[in-house]
């Protein structure tokens, strides 16, 4: 009996022992033949990844890498595998010896059918795709890490769950001068449940197709997107939230984000391809001199695009050049916007009913619930035929806003009555009629 026991304490020490997380180490002085200890490194990121268990750790040492880092075991839960750099060192993953197709989802950090991965502290630089790719995986963290000079997305996840990008500066992403490079953080087909927060994108390259900045597009939604701070991205948009093609994606939180110094959008939301947009937050963010602050939809859609439920909430803009909002409406549908509490450094806060420059004429059909803490709106229509139709008759507008009727049919008596105080404003050779909103 007590041999048994003592068996059985034996057996249960072993597999406690081989379930037991490692520690290993690479060295660009290491060797493949070596066990991988701190004394005896590996030389190849790949080695390592051959070798990893649930709960491992690798720690790279300083020095540059030129091979990809691609997983090849998954962690568990509460058990991820770790890659990140050894202590105060510095390490760099180089593409400029590997050759990906461009916009194939392939990055120089590459992480496909994986589960509970973490990677910090790893830095990509020089990559003819992505610098990071995330396909058909979940839980997965990327923390800490720079990525410069990628020639399309630095970060690009697609088909993945349950993942968090954050802490991480990324430069000179989409520099391709020709063809479709995506964005710099592209989060697209049906990715869900993400948060990406704490992250700096900046001089990103304004390619013929794609350049954006943080695009979540043709995802499930159910993400957080908060804290981030893009510059410099040329004629694109900051922050887009793209339903595209996809039935409902919804349920996204834009949050104290920051958009600033750029000849592009700060803000945006569109259903690009007769998708359906629903429940997003914008709230807390800043727009700081740029082209538009906040626009609706950014691209002309297809019809049948349903974009609902969207709202912008303790905004600061400064410095917008062209429209502080912007809502244009292409033979869809644009129902239950709310704005409330913005702020245009002292400014009157200007909302602009109107076309894109060279797109066809907008005609609305637009179920709003404004609330804008009394202040004054001007809705501007500066292109001709545009024409605001209040379809809700319980749609709430403040008392005392201004609403353009020259262009535009006023809500039915017995829902809103229309003030005879009337003010011109002289906008492309047109006389504009703004009158006072008072409740019937």
């Amino acid at each position: 009996m007590k041999i048994s026991v003592l068996i059985l304490i034996l057996v249960s020490l072993l597999v406690m022992s081989s379930a037991q997380a490692s520690d290993y180490y690479v060295s660009t002085a290491g060797s493949d033949a070596w066990p991988g200890t701190l004394a005896q490194p590996w030389r190849n990121i790949s080695k390592a990844a051959s070798s990893m268990n649930p709960g491992d750790t690798v720690y790279i040492r300083g020095g540059t890498y030129f091979e990809r880092l691609m997983p090849a075991d998954n962690g568990s839960e509460g058990s991820p595998i770790t890659y990140t750099n050894y202590p105060g060192e510095a390490v760099l993953v180089e593409g400029n010896r590997t050759t990906l197709t461009k916009n194939s989802g392939s990055g120089m950090i590459h992480i496909s059918s994986d589960k509970y991965i973490t990677i910090s502290g790893i830095n990509v630089s020089n990559s003819s795709d992505a610098g990071i790719a995330m396909f058909r995986s979940n839980n997965i963290t990327i923390d800490s890490i720079n990525i410069t000079n990628t020639t399309s997305s630095a970060i690009w996840a697609s088909r993945t769950e349950n993942f968090t990008i954050q802490n991480v500066t990324a430069s000179y992403a989409c520099n391709s001068t020709s063809g479709t490079v995506q964005e710099a953080f592209s989060i697209q087909t049906n990715t869900s449940h993400f948060l990406i927060q704490d992250n700096i994108l900046h001089d990103i390259y304004a390619a013929p197709v794609g350049g954006e900045g943080i695009d979540v597009k043709e995802s499930l939604g159910n993400g957080i997107i908060r804290r981030n701070t893009i510059y410099n991205h040329g004629n694109k948009v900051g922050i887009y939230i793209d339903a595209y093609s996809v039935d409902y994606q919804q349920n996204i939180t834009v949050a104290n984000n920051t958009v600033r110094d750029t000849t592009g959008d700060a803000y945006g939301v569109s259903a690009e391809a007769s998708g359906h947009l629903d429940n997003v937050i914008f709230s807390g963010n800043t727009a700081l001199n740029v082209r538009e602050c906040f626009v609706l939809p950014v691209y002309a859609s297809l019809p049948g695009f349903v974009i609902s439920n969207i709202s912008i909430i303790d905004f600061n803009g400064s410095g917008c050049i062209d429209n502080q909002l912007r809502i244009s409406n292409y033979n869809g549908e644009i129902r239950d916007i709310k704005i409330q509490n913005v702020s245009f450094n002292g400014l009157t806060p200007e909302l602009y009913f109107g076309s894109i420059a060279g797109q066809p004429t907008a005609s609305y059909n637009i179920s709003t619930k404004w609330i804008a803490n009394d202040s004054i709106w001007q809705y501007w229509a500066m292109t001709t035929g545009g024409r605001l139709n209040f379809s809700e008759r319980n749609a709430s507008i403040s008392e005392g806003q201004y609403i353009l009727i020259s262009q535009q049919t006023v809500p039915a008596s017995g829902s809103y009555t229309v003030s005879v105080a009337v003010v011109g404003i002289l906008v492309g050779g047109a006389a504009l009629i703004y009158r006072k909103v008072r409740k019937a």
